[in-house]
């Protein structure tokens, strides 16, 4: 069986993009130090990707260092676009207010538990 050739587009649709030319276009447009790779790969896992890179595109835009911070740390950034792809209301606070992302850097409940009866 021969193999079929790996589009782009086609690697984004797989990664549960609805629209995967404008994701496309919009992950070219960010201006980061992180592997565009990895961040599909993150993008993939979040409620709705389409929505969280758009966000994340207008908050990018604002040039924000302590959100640059979270951006570099995987599981802030992870918890970032969970966040992103599931709650515009957010979303749209952290487009305001970049800085506030930086929350997302702390320790949570569940790393910071001992045991289970913590």
């Amino acid at each position: 069986m021969t193999e079929r050739p790996v589009t782009e587009t086609g690697i984004f649709s797989r990664s549960g993009f609805s629209n995967p030319q404008r994701a496309f276009e919009l992950i070219n447009t960010l201006d980061v130090e992180i592997d565009q790779d990895l961040l599909v790969e993150n993008l993939s896992q979040v409620a709705d990707p389409d929505n969280a890179l758009l966000l994340l595109v207008r908050i990018c835009d604002k040039k924000n260092m302590d959100f640059t911070k979270v951006l570099r740390d995987s599981q802030a950034r992870l918890r970032l676009l969970q966040v992103l792809g599931s709650s515009n209301g957010l979303g749209e606070h952290l487009v305001s207010y970049p800085e506030d992302a930086s929350t997302l850097l702390g320790e949570t409940s569940i790393s910071r538990a001992y045991s289970k009866e913590e």
